[in-house]
């Protein structure tokens, strides 16, 4: 895996907002390894990034999709970010 995973709170109404009018310029903005936390706010977030994931299967590890029990900062942690 690259450097340490960026995250993304699916909380914040400014970020679900723009996911919301643009989710392929997005997802595209973001530099995986990312973590989407309270990524159950957007569940629509899951078929985009199916979608992203299906194109590169071998690709392993560069989409995490959180919630309230494991924040951003403990999963950066566990993944030695």
């Amino acid at each position: 895996m690259g450097g340490p995973p960026s995250d993304c709170l699916l909380e914040d109404a400014d970020v679900v907002g723009r996911f919301r009018h643009e989710p392929h310029g997005f997802l595209d903005a973001v530099k995986p390894p990312i973590i989407l936390d309270e990524s159950r706010n957007v569940p629509e977030v899951f078929n985009y990034v199916r979608a992203r994931i299906d194109r590169a299967p071998r690709r392993t590890g560069q989409w995490f999709l959180g919630e309230v029990a494991v924040s951003g900062r403990a999963l950066r942690g566990l993944l030695g970010g």
